[in-house]
Formats: structure tokens, C-alpha cells, sequence
């Protein structure tokens, strides 16, 4: 395995160097978080997202090494809308060029992120979704759209 990763690292190296492009995967796990002892949740887009790739773009721009173009692997269940729209701003001042890969799924505030792109590059497997803004109620998050449904009742 450890074979494998070092491979894929330098063939991934390679296509950033043949390309001068910055290659950057935004992937969340589909799986159940533990976020407490007693309750779960979904990864998602949160603000620690932005934090880590502004970190990365300006260390890039600071070394002088920052590329005008950016190619991005999308996976997400979706996350805060505002991150995502942040985030989404904030490549798309920083680059010429974005061109997203979406392998799976980059449901709502994926979907925002893809909306900064150039072009975005699906296969058949390939879904992005509505935006869907949730709002916290009852210990959830539920669609903005159906606060307007319990305001009736």
C-alpha cells in the first residue's frame, strides 16, 4: 500500500508540473461521524474547510509558486451554505482558471463550490444537487424551505 501512495503521489506531482496547475481534493467521508458521546453527524463543509484552503493558497502565494490554474476533486455531502459560498469567492479571486471533478457527489454547498468553475467534469456516476440552505430545529437541521411549512401549523 505504502508502494502504491508514493506512486500516486508522484504521478499526481507529475500532472501538477506538466500542467502548472494546483491540484486540490475537497473530499468529506459519507459516513456517520461520532461528535459526541451521544450524538452523530455527517462530515460537511464548515469553516474549517475555508480556514485550511486559504492556508494552502497563500502559502503557495507567498512561496511565489501559486499556478493561475486550479483543477478541484469535489466529494461532499453538502455543508454550511455561507463556508461554501465563502470558499467558492475566495478561489475564484484567486485563480484564472478552475476546473472541478466530481467523481460522486457534491450535493448543496459542493454544488455552490462548483458554481465557481470554468467547467466542472462529471461521468455517469456523477451528481451535484439542489442548494438546499438548513436551518437548526429541534436538534436538527432541516430545509429552510420547510420553516415556511411549520409556520402554517
Amino acid at each position: 500500500m505504502k508502494n502504491f501512495t508514493a506512486n500516486l503521489q508522484d504521478e499526481l506531482q507529475n500532472i501538477s508540473d506538466t500542467h502548472n496547475v494546483l491540484l486540490l481534493s475537497f473530499i468529506a467521508p459519507d459516513k456517520i461521524v461520532r461528535t459526541s458521546p451521544v450524538t452523530y453527524d455527517y462530515a460537511s463543509i464548515s469553516v474549517n474547510d475555508f480556514y485550511r484552503v486559504e492556508e494552502i493558497v497563500e502559502n503557495l502565494r507567498e512561496a511565489g509558486q501559486l499556478p493561475s490554474k486550479l483543477h478541484l476533486v469535489i466529494q461532499t455531502p453538502g455543508g454550511q451554505l455561507g463556508v461554501s459560498t465563502k470558499i467558492a469567492k475566495y478561489l475564484r479571486s484567486s485563480f484564472r482558471d478552475i476546473v472541478v471533478f466530481v467523481p460522486y457527489e457534491a450535493a448543496s454547498g459542493g454544488t455552490m463550490m462548483c458554481l465557481a468553475a470554468n467547467s466542472i467534469v462529471m461521468g455517469i456516476t456523477s451528481n451535484i444537487t439542489p442548494i438546499d440552505p438548513q436551518v437548526p430545529y429541534k436538534g436538527q437541521r432541516i430545509a429552510a424551505t420547510s420553516t415556511t411549512k411549520l409556520s402554517r401549523k
